[in-house]
């Protein structure tokens, strides 16, 4: 099994699907980038210099075959 690298946090050891820290806050700063795409996704709501948090019953697909909620929309300026 340590041969296996997680597609989530490419560590060894582990599946993505089963990521040790799926439902915790330890890997918060972890950025979903879609380099084709007009929108980004992050966990760190301190990120957000603009925030309109509600539930926009919309779901992301993800490579790991997770579906994620989408819980808000906002700006972060760099």
């Amino acid at each position: 099994m340590t041969k296996f690298k997680c597609f989530h946090c490419h560590d060894l050891g582990h599946f993505a699907t089963n990521f040790p820290y799926k439902n915790s806050k330890k890997k918060s700063s972890v950025w979903y980038l879609d380099s084709g795409g007009s929108f980004h996704m992050t966990g760190g709501k301190e990120l957000f210099s603009e925030l309109e948090e509600e539930d926009l019953q919309m779901h992301i697909k993800m490579g790991d075959n997770g579906k994620y909620s989408v819980t808000g929309l906002g700006m972060i300026t760099f």
